[in-house]
């Protein structure tokens, strides 16, 4: 069965400089963001149906499988810090 997810993918972001004079990485902090995507994916389900002559069917779930394979998420542009909460500099 074919599905469409809207999926929320926590990103944690992680930056570092190289810095060449002292030979070593530089932390400049992280930031978590969150992405939210349409994902297509296939799901397999298992169902027992019973009384499917008569009027009173039953459908019981029995097992299900859902295609988890690799996600991609588009980032795009990222910024070392969330430009919403920088903090505002009143003299620029």
């Amino acid at each position: 069965m074919p599905l469409v997810l809207s999926v929320n993918i926590p990103v944690e972001m992680n930056f570092s400089v190289w810095d060449g004079a002292d030979r070593e990485s530089v932390d400049l902090g992280g930031r978590l963001t969150e992405v939210e995507e349409k994902v297509r994916r296939r799901a397999t389900l298992s169902l027992e149906i019973t009384d499917f002559d008569r009027g009173d069917q039953r459908i019981t779930f029995l097992e299900g499988d859902l295609d988890t394979s690799f996600l991609v998420a588009e980032l795009g542009n990222v910024n070392v810090f969330d430009l919403e909460e920088r903090p505002v500099n009143d003299e620029e």
